[in-house]
């Protein structure tokens, strides 16, 4: 639940404090390495639409990115960037619950605290910058976590 309770510089601030080698950071990795999955999934356009927080999020991204891709040009000169920056500046807005819900049409039954802690996952996993930094700061620094603990000392 790391994800979808702290942001991104708490997380890093978190990993921080606590290191490398700790539960947090390990437990950090594997909601990452989940989280990841799940979004590619549904990112590939899956043919099971379920009203989940997840779907209508990565639905609304979808269309975010459509929208922007026909107001602005694609190319070479720094399109592939400029739209990732501007979907997660729309994804950052304080509206963006409503904005989410006016997209889907109906309530589906989700909390605006559900929503948001889904939104706020699939910002630090799927669209922050920092959040790739921190996944692979995380995953790179495993391999000193596992040599500690095999040569006999604390892990955690």
């Amino acid at each position: 639940m790391y994800l979808e309770t702290y942001s991104m510089e708490e997380l890093m601030e978190l990993i921080e404090e606590k290191g490398y080698c700790s539960v947090e950071a390990v437990e950090i990795l594997k909601e990452m390495e989940q989280a990841k999955k799940e979004y590619d999934f549904l990112l590939r356009d899956c043919e099971e639409k379920a009203w989940k927080t997840d779907q209508v999020v990565v639905d609304y991204y979808r269309h975010l990115l459509e929208e922007l891709r026909k107001s602005l040009p694609y190319d070479a000169m720094g399109g592939q960037y400029t739209i990732p920056i501007l979907v997660l500046q729309e994804f950052r807005k304080p509206d963006i619950v409503e904005k989410i819900r006016d997209f889907i049409g109906c309530q589906a039954g989700f909390s605006d605290h559900a929503l948001l802690q889904e939104i706020q996952k699939f910002m630090t996993v799927h669209l922050d910058p920092q959040g790739i930094i921190l996944y692979m700061d995380v995953l790179g620094n495993q391999p000193a976590a596992r040599n500690v603990y095999k040569q006999g000392g604390q892990m955690w």
